[in-house]
């Protein structure tokens, strides 16, 4: 009689507590597991073209009757016909494979622990038939459907452990799962979770470390960025050792960062981070604007403080504008994410607007909107397009308050509605974003391998105005070109790289003309100037209001700065 039948891992067949003699034969072996597996009956046809090639069916036909004379009495349970064969395990034996699926198919949380607990490994690991494409194919098809059924059911039981707050528990279940595959990521990212849940800090980031390695070493790849997102939380929270975390962070409030950048190289901005951070969270506003010239880093800056404050929302939604979806469309992704999917989302924007503000209200929410230049006129500053004016009723939703919920907005051009709003009760918050100073320039450019002092530092920074796409752009000049020899690129010509070329030729284009005339004049200049000097030095004579609406159009284009004597 046979005992045990374990098929996960090595195949073991036990009878009578030692190994039966039916593992001498390899076929044998491949027919019991198929019968075991399948749980059905078989005709005689499809298990000889599955066990054996070829070359004809007689042929497959008479190994099979060869093989049933050997291995029959071996296997006590086998039922064989003269058309069709089957295997009833008797009540006595123990098949692993049993206990997982009935494990599975449950509901209670703690057969389902028991029940993977029998996943030793693979389905029949290592095991080989020679001349059995068919069985070979079967198996690979077999094992990769119990691996997505086993990752369903560790899934299952981690999210109960978050649910029930059992971190220590399921540390153990993860790492269980772990072991199965390390380089599965969404199982670091569980693990990372439940260690900083049980105050272990030090082991969460450990574990990413681990991470990264491995898929570096073996596959030459760096963790996904749903992985980094999460290492850059850990870090930005500034959590104890010893001490939990944030409910949020742990069992991972629902965020989609889309085309959000990697922030694990940032550089400087903390002053603007703390001033972000205090809107969020002591005033708090509804609508914070992050405005600059390109490459000033807005992006970077509103995905970094994103972050860092993530786990205060119950959930996080960044969108890029980059290439203006319409707004309807922006209005339908975001409420799909809201619900869950659940349900197909109203029509007209008025009652889109209406369900998403009821979601506002029921429990904060962050909304990042990156780019939103691209849905403005390029003729009109701060003037929505023609066929993106409904944006302003997106903008409204927040500005207007009545919810704990915030839009983050990052943009090149400051929209007219929220010049108007600015500081509107405290809801209403814009930035103004400069150049990253002489320290934080230097942290950049020591990324790259190239020597420069402090002189060169800041001689580097002040010519490209702390821009950190400029200052990305000439590390890599200078250690490409020049060798690592920063003085030896200052003291060449004044580089414009293309992709600041690019950058700046796509903003100078959406000016009108007095805009591009006044900008010259002041790029010449090279001092403040106020309008009547601006007035006595343009070739083409303008009235004072003329010249005070192009320096207020180039002010919300995130292209002059006001000083007490003027602008520059």
């Amino acid at each position: 009689m046979i005992d045990k039948i374990n098929l996960f891992g090595s195949l073991e067949v036990e009878s009578n507590g030692r190994p039966a003699d039916i593992l001498k034969s390899a076929q044998g072996c491949a027919l019991l597991s198929y019968l075991l597996i399948t749980r059905q009956r078989h005709s005689r046809e499809s298990i000889a073209a599955l066990l054996w090639d070829g070359p004809s069916t007689a042929d497959t036909l008479r190994f099979l009757r060869k093989l049933l004379y050997r291995v029959g009495p071996l296997l006590p349970d086998l039922e064989v016909t003269r058309q069709r064969l089957a295997y009833r395990a008797g009540a006595g034996t123990v098949v692993d494979l049993y206990v997982l699926e009935a494990g599975l198919a449950g509901q209670g949380m703690e057969r389902l622990d028991e029940a993977l607990q029998t996943y030793r490994g693979d389905l029949l690991a290592g095991f080989y038939l020679e001349d059995a494409t068919g069985f070979s194919e079967w198996l690979a098809v077999e094992r990769e459907r119990l691996r997505h059924r086993v990752r369903d059911g560790f899934r299952r039981l981690c999210s109960w452990c978050e649910e029930t707050n059992a971190w220590s528990r399921g540390i153990g279940v993860a790492r269980r799962w772990l072991a199965l595959d390390l380089y599965d990521e969404e199982v670091h990212r569980v693990l990372m979770r439940f260690l900083v849940a049980d105050g272990q800090v030090m082991a969460a980031k450990q574990q990413y470390q681990v991470c990264r390695r491995l898929l570096w070493d073996e596959l030459g790849v760096e963790p996904e960025p749903a992985t980094v997102d999460l290492y850059e939380q850990i870090q930005a929270a500034g959590l104890e050792p010893g001490k939990a975390a944030a409910p949020a962070l742990v069992i991972g409030n629902r965020q989609a960062w889309g085309e959000a950048p990697s922030t694990e190289l940032f550089f400087g901005r903390q002053a603007e981070m703390e001033q972000i951070g205090h809107w969020i969270t002591t005033e708090p506003a509804h609508l914070i604007a992050i405005l600059g010239i390109g490459g000033q880093g807005k992006t970077t800056l509103a995905a970094k403080t994103a972050r860092v404050h993530a786990g205060q929302y119950a959930t996080v939604y960044w969108r890029s504008l980059i290439n203006a979806p319409p707004v309807e469309m922006l209005l339908d992704d975001y409420l799909s994410f809201l619900s869950q999917n659940q349900g197909a989302p109203p029509e007209g924007i008025p009652a889109k607007i209406a369900a998403i503000r009821g979601y506002l209200q029921r429990e904060p929410h962050l909304l990042v909107l990156d780019n939103l230049e691209t849905v403005l006129d390029a003729a009109r500053a701060g003037y929505f397009r023609s066929d993106y004016e409904e944006f302003e009723q997106v903008l409204h939703l927040f500005a207007n308050g009545g919810h704990q919920s915030t839009l983050m907005v990052t943009s090149r051009e400051l929209p007219l509605i929220l010049g108007r709003r600015d500081g509107s009760a405290g809801r209403v918050k814009t930035m103004a974003l400069a150049g990253l100073s002489a320290d934080a320039g230097a942290d950049m450019l020591a990324t790259k391998q190239i020597a420069l002092n402090s002189n060169t530092v800041t001689a580097l920074t002040q010519r490209y105005s702390g821009n950190p796409l400029a200052l990305q752009l000439v590390a890599q000049t200078v250690e490409e070109f020049y060798f690592g020899d920063g003085e030896a690129f200052l003291a060449a010509e004044t580089f414009m790289f293309e992709d600041i070329r690019d950058v700046l030729a796509r903003q100078i284009g959406r000016l009108t003309e007095p805009e591009q005339e006044i900008l010259f004049w002041l790029a010449v200049a090279r001092v403040p100037m106020a309008p009547y000097d601006l007035q006595a030095r343009l070739i083409q004579k303008r009235s004072q209001r003329e010249i005070v609406e192009a320096l207020q159009a180039l002010r919300r284009r995130s292209l002059l700065e006001r000083t007490a004597r003027g602008f520059v």
